[in-house]
């Protein structure tokens, strides 16, 4: 999670969800799909189930458009500890030929079988229906953006938000863009550009920038690393989005002194299938959250 402090403002991070409520259903193709993952080790069954049903949403889309992760995106998928499945599926869904937009479990249960050499597996698995639209339009190779951050591990101190590490981003189009900035964690995400306080997004292309920037940060405006009081540590995604003309994310109502308001990964989906591809580049930097000992 990343918390947005200037004076008062403070942005939180909401649960997973099931689907986005108060939404249409959207037009596309869908497939029943059926995952199961492997309770194992200190996984929660909460955890298991968000494995599960991000990897139905990644096989939906390899099915019905095909999936296109560039190289150098995969770069996100790097040996942590293991700890590399969030972030890697969290590229497949938003950098794909289609975007999953909206899903429904159908079926869902925890099944119990026996090897002769591990003994009882416990499996998490469900069936689920998946609604896919496919872009529209055809990559510019001359337009892009790059997001690089200040450092790949950041730590919650638990003596308050002001003690913890800050994230900073530097990122570069290769031409004048706008740009959306968004924090992604499972299938929750927070936007962080724009904001209360920086409703400017345009970006001069091949100038790099630092975001906040060091005249932000002067004045009290921070993205502070910070993790839930039961969670120890968790990989997190910030992805940028650049478009040529000025595209506003729906947030359904302005941000104000409470933080802007927690999205879904469905309505990011949502909102880039509109955009051509010609018309957007996505970059992607994944990072680590974890508590001081």
């Amino acid at each position: 999670m990343i918390a947005l402090r200037a004076l008062s403002l403070a942005a939180l991070l909401c649960a997973m969800t099931h689907r986005a409520s108060g939404q249409a259903r959207p037009l596309g193709d869908t497939v029943t799909v059926t995952q199961r993952v492997l309770v194992a080790g200190d996984m929660t069954p909460g955890e298991a189930k968000r494995q599960a049903v991000e990897k139905a949403l990644a096989e939906a889309v390899r099915r019905i458009a095909g999936v296109r992760v560039q190289a150098a995106q995969l770069g996100v998928d790097e040996d942590r500890g293991g700890r590399t499945r969030d972030s890697f599926l969290s590229v497949v869904q938003l950098d794909a030929a289609g975007r999953a937009t909206d899903y429904r479990v159908l079926d869902e249960r925890f099944v119990t079988e026996r090897h002769a050499a591990l003994g009882a597996q416990v499996y998490y698995e469900l069936r689920a229906l998946v609604t896919v639209a496919r872009e529209t339009g055809a990559a510019d190779p001359g337009f892009s953006v790059v997001v690089t951050l200040n450092d790949a591990l950041f730590f919650d101190t638990g003596a308050g938000l002001e003690g913890n590490d800050e994230l900073i981003a530097t990122i570069a189009p290769s031409r004048d863009a706008w740009l959306t900035v968004f924090d992604v964690t499972g299938d929750s995400a927070q936007l962080l550009l724009p904001n209360a306080l920086m409703s400017d997004t345009r970006a001069l292309g091949g100038r790099p920038f630092e975001l906040p920037s060091r005249e932000w940060r002067d004045r009290g405006v921070h993205f502070r690393a910070s993790l839930p009081p039961q969670e120890k540590s968790r990989r997190e995604l910030l992805v940028v989005v650049a478009t040529r003309d000025r595209v506003a994310f729906p947030t359904g109502k302005s941000a104000d002194a409470a933080g802007p308001p927690p999205i879904s990964l469905m309505a990011i989906q949502r909102w880039l299938v509109t955009i051509p591809l010609e018309q957007r580049a996505i970059a992607f930097a994944a990072y680590e959250v974890t508590r001081k000992p």
